[in-house]
């Protein structure tokens, strides 16, 4: 339905991180994560892809984000936190 749809982001619960690392050209980010509760993750440093390396413009090694992945464990969405 029109106007029904909501974006995957919406639908999947925001994981707190903070940027250790940042790679753009390869389209992948270390992050310091809390719990990622859609993977029952508990916290840990990992290194995570971009479903589009697009997304990683604008952050920095420090920023603190919001993210969501996917059962790949491919961010689909991640934003600085304000």
């Amino acid at each position: 339905m029109e106007g029904m749809q909501m974006k995957q982001s919406e639908t999947m619960e925001m994981t707190q991180g903070e940027v250790k690392k940042i790679d753009p050209k390869t389209g992948k980010v270390t992050l310091k994560h809390g719990e990622i509760k859609n993977l029952q993750m508990p916290p840990m440093t990992m290194v995570f892809s971009a479903k589009e390396a697009a997304q990683l413009e604008g952050l920095n090694k420090g920023d603190n984000v919001l993210f969501a992945v996917d059962q790949n464990m491919n961010i689909t969405h991640i934003e600085k936190k304000q």
